[in-house]
């Protein structure tokens, strides 16, 4: 990191500012810019008769040019460029004060405590916040973030951004650096913040700024090219690119490149691959070089990512042991959503924070398939059958049922299955595992659910198409359009002598299984062996490497279900997956765990019907 430049004329630690509510000690500088330096201060508040220190942020008036007069804080400026100051003190007060009305309409925007005349400028106090920028959250998280985590931040700055052009404001410096969490309370989640309005705009009812210097600065990357002109107009595409540089660095773990020299196609090719292709596409919009591809509202901005894909941090899901509140957004794949979640004995919305001291931990899979939809909490499953079991519930809390948990011996809840919101949510508290269940077989069964589920979603499902020809004749043209290695459809070759033995998975938090086969001299499975549950329930026989599927196997469940093909790090490439109970099955290949090319097969009086996927009729 480099180190951080500090202005010859910043206050010196120990000045003390007493024109406010309170003295503010000066503890050190927090940044600077060229309006105007922030720092770290502290005053004693008192409490009866009891002072307790409290820390603040204070945002000092100093444009550069300025200096400091021989007394070391009274602000000075050549008499060239007195009225041009003079005007901007009067606007720095303005803002001040319009962000301390603001900021009581939404939580994600800084709080300001009161504003000030003294040492011939001005300041505002804000509140300190020390739980760290995006910029140095993404490092921390291994250089990028997913796309769940990222719109569980950038969700609620959106909304407080939407909240400052509702009150015609324009902020002009959105970027990793300015959005700051707030440290949770009494159990809190954490909450983004958006912070430093250094050269925020104001604007009049007929969209012109009543800001008398309204020449915004630029962040490279982070400003759009009609930020580098004086700013004439109100218009929140200026943020909305900014917004959508941000969420593209949270992304990549990159800043982008300076909007004057961004060539063509550079967003998509550089956001991952991964990424679903609304947001690409929302990305790509919100940072197009013409304000025109732009999205002209940050409502619309939102709407582009595909409605809400997640929960909120915040929301809170409602059991039949307890209610559990969302603190954090960990992933999302096709069949599930993982949440971290907190116990909650109150109501958030009437602003109670002090009914949850707990620092027990829930893990929460919710119940996803690409393709739902999300009205505040209300899930649309597009008519989908809730899936009773639910492999994932199964395998991580031994439930099947909802409304079924789990307690510990002194009636604490270790695990429930939550039916809500038109979804369910498999409740499990951090560390609990239920004794037969092992997270070695997660993907697999996560797989499993979410492509069967797909398969007979309204959305996905269509009309199965009577075919003249035989199972036999419609198996040889599947094989023939399809890359399918034959040998993997048959029965894994027989074992060697070999003893049962209990195995730790390298991958998987100390999680256990029966193995019988060969092992390399780490003691991890490595040939052809074979694996199961404790309890019987699935196995696997086929080739590992230091202990993981990898090669021709056979994966199955005592339903009945079955996986037959190839395997890459316990990840299924290509094979059949097949579901018995319903007499479905798919062939082709597998992309992140999930059916990519190849079609789905119904048999129905010894025929097989090809599936119809996304309303588009087929046939073999």
């Amino acid at each position: 990191m480099a180190e951080k430049k500090i202005s010859q004329w910043a206050l010196p630690a120990g000045t003390v500012l007493v024109k406010g509510r309170f003295p503010y000690e000066v503890v050190e500088v927090l940044g600077q810019g060229g309006f105007g330096i922030t720092y770290k201060v502290m005053a004693d508040i008192m409490v009866g008769t009891i002072p307790v220190t409290t820390y603040f942020a204070v945002k000092e008036y100093f444009p550069t040019g300025c200096w400091r007069d021989s007394d070391g804080v009274t602000m000075l400026s050549s008499p060239s460029v007195e009225a041009e100051i003079k005007e901007g003190l009067n606007d720095f007060i303005t803002e001040g004060e319009r962000l301390q009305r603001i900021c009581k309409l939404n939580r994600n925007i800084v709080n300001v405590n009161e504003v000030f005349s003294d040492n011939g400028t001005a300041y505002y106090v804000m509140e300190y916040l020390d739980g760290g920028d995006i910029r140095s959250m993404v490092k921390a998280s291994g250089g990028a973030v997913g796309e769940a985590r990222m719109m569980s931040i950038m969700r609620p700055i959106a909304s407080a951004v939407q909240c400052l052009h509702d009150n015609m404001m324009l902020h002009l410096d959105i970027k990793p650096e300015n959005i700051v969490m707030r440290r949770s309370r009494k159990g809190m989640p954490d909450e983004p913040v958006l912070i430093d309005f250094g050269i925020a705009v104001h604007f009049n009812a007929k969209g012109t700024p009543t800001t008398k210097n309204p020449t915004a600065g630029t962040s490279a990357g982070y400003s759009p090219i009609e930020q580098y002109s004086l700013i004439k107009q109100f218009d929140p595409r200026l943020d909305i690119y900014a917004l959508s540089a941000t969420c593209f660095y949270m992304l990549t773990g990159k800043d982008p490149i300076d909007a004057l020299n961004m060539p063509a196609g550079f967003v998509r090719e550089n956001l991952p691959a991964q990424l679903s292709e609304l947001t690409t596409n929302a990305l790509v919009r919100g940072m197009s070089r013409d304000r025109g591809d732009r999205q002209r509202s940050v409502k619309k901005f939102l709407q582009d990512f595909e409605a809400q894909h997640t929960l909120q941090v915040g929301d809170v899901i409602n059991g039949s042991r307890g209610d559990y509140m969302i603190s954090s957004v960990e992933e999302e794949e096709n069949g599930y959503i993982h949440y971290t979640a907190i116990p909650w004995m109150g109501a958030r919305k009437t602003g109670s924070d002090t009914n949850n001291t707990s620092a027990i931990r829930f893990n929460v899979w919710e119940w996803w398939l690409t393709g739902f939809r999300r009205s505040g909490q209300q899930v649309d499953n597009l008519h989908t059958a809730t899936p009773k079991p639910w492999r994932l519930a199964q395998s991580v809390s031994g439930l099947t049922e909802p409304g079924t948990s789990v307690e510990n011996d002194m009636g604490g809840t270790l695990a429930e299955l939550v039916e809500q919101n038109g979804t369910l949510y498999c409740v499990v508290r951090s560390g609990w595992k239920p004794r037969a269940a092992s997270s070695r077989w997660l993907k697999p069964l996560l797989v499993a659910a979410a492509v069967v589920a797909v398969a007979f979603a309204g959305y996905y499902v269509a009309k199965m198409l009577t075919g003249d020809s035989g199972d036999e004749q419609q198996e040889q043209q599947l094989a023939s359009t399809t890359q399918i290695d034959s040998n993997a459809q048959k029965e894994a070759p027989q074992l060697e002598n070999v003893t049962e033995k209990v195995i730790k998975h390298p991958k998987n938090f100390g999680s256990t299984f029966i193995y019988t086969g060969p092992v390399d001299d780490d003691g991890l499975p490595s040939g052809k062996g074979e694996g199961k549950y404790e309890d019987g329930t699935q196995t696997y026989r086929g080739y590992y490497s230091h202990g993981l599927m990898n090669g021709k196997g056979i994966y199955k469940w005592n339903d009945g279900d079955s996986f037959e093909g190839t395997f890459k790090d316990d990840s299924f490439v290509n094979g059949k997956l097949t579901n018995n109970k319903n007499g479905i099955y798919f062939v082709g290949d597998f992309k992140n765990d999930e059916a990519y090319n190849g079609k789905w097969y119904k048999i129905s009086n010894n025929t097989v019907h090809s599936v119809v996927a996304d309303g588009v009729e087929t046939t073999n």
